[in-house]
């Protein structure tokens, strides 16, 4: 009797060990296979609906794979609730994550006149006159984008050497002109002027549109790109200085520094159909199909 006793309690122990080792082994498989597909609890703990496996299969399988599902957005109603995926390549999401924003740059702005500019954070507003604002720090290395929105009938942004300084009330070309055409002006019509003839083709900004400057500092060429609303626009320049300050010319008019951050990899493309001007030449609007990139 004490022996068949023993052997049951030996037994129910080794049942209870064996029943919890495999519950854990279960739950330990359903956490990985949901950590992997970075998903909602919406498999079971058989068949997984996220993974198209089973749990046991999933940490092995998704290594192997060389696809993997990513989760691009969860559209939840009252009644149901829909994951989209689409495939995306290992490749493809190494390089997705290398062009995103790597650095914000810590900034500060160069205000002739605080008696003329109201500054509020990233906001400047012209209160009086007209102001040509600088801003620091010089950009001398890797790719760099800086992007303002025009809250009121922003006129101008640019860039300007690093020797260039503006006083209370000059306008960008006042002294720059005098130096040798030290800067490059993009204005709200869309004209690009530097030394020689204004040349049209990238597209006007107005209030509430975004302006970006992409300097790509690491090129051979060092170019300087603009963009429109996250458009890139045809017309950019190449061999710029090897140190430039961003600028903006304010009259009567207010915007918004959104962004000044280095970024791993430009996102301008320079496509067939863009043109090239060269910094420090005299530029002529005759000249123009020549510069096209075909």
């Amino acid at each position: 009797m004490f022996i068949t006793l023993k052997f049951k309690s030996v037994f129910r122990t080794h049942v209870i060990a064996t029943s919890t080792l495999v519950l854990i082994v279960l739950v330990l498989s359903l956490i990985v296979c949901l950590g992997l597909s970075q998903r909602s609890i919406f498999c079971s703990v058989g068949w997984c609906s996220v993974c198209k496996n089973f749990p046991f299969s999933s940490p092995v399988t998704r290594q192997l794979q060389q696809v993997h599902l990513m989760q691009i957005s969860v559209i939840r109603s009252s009644q149901t609730v829909t994951a989209l995926t689409v495939p995306v390549s290992l490749d493809s999401l190494s390089s997705f994550e290398n062009s995103l924003p790597i650095d914000s740059i810590p900034h500060t702005a160069q205000v002739p006149s605080l008696e003329d500019t109201k500054v509020d954070e990233e906001t400047y507003t012209m209160t009086n006159g007209q102001s040509t604002i600088l801003f620091d720090p010089v950009i001398k290395k890797g790719i760099v984008k800086f992007e303002v929105q025009s809250l009121h009938n922003l006129m101008e942004l640019g860039t300007a050497e690093e020797s260039v300084r503006y006083g209370r009330n000059e306008e960008p070309y006042a002294n720059a002109l005098l130096g040798g055409g030290k800067i490059v002006r993009y204005n709200w019509m869309g004209n690009i002027s530097h030394i020689g003839d204004s040349i049209q083709g990238n597209a006007e900004f107005h209030t509430g549109d975004r302006v970006a400057l992409e300097l790509n500092m690491d090129s051979n060429l060092r170019t300087l790109t603009f963009f429109v609303n996250d458009v890139e626009q045809p017309i950019f320049l190449i061999n710029i200085p090897a140190a430039v300050r961003a600028y903006l010319f304010q009259k009567d008019q207010a915007f918004e520094v959104l962004k000044f951050e280095a970024i791993s990899e430009p996102t301008a493309k320079h496509a067939k159909g863009t043109r090239a001007f060269v910094y420090g030449t005299e530029w002529k609007m005759s000249e123009e199909k020549k510069c096209a990139i075909q």
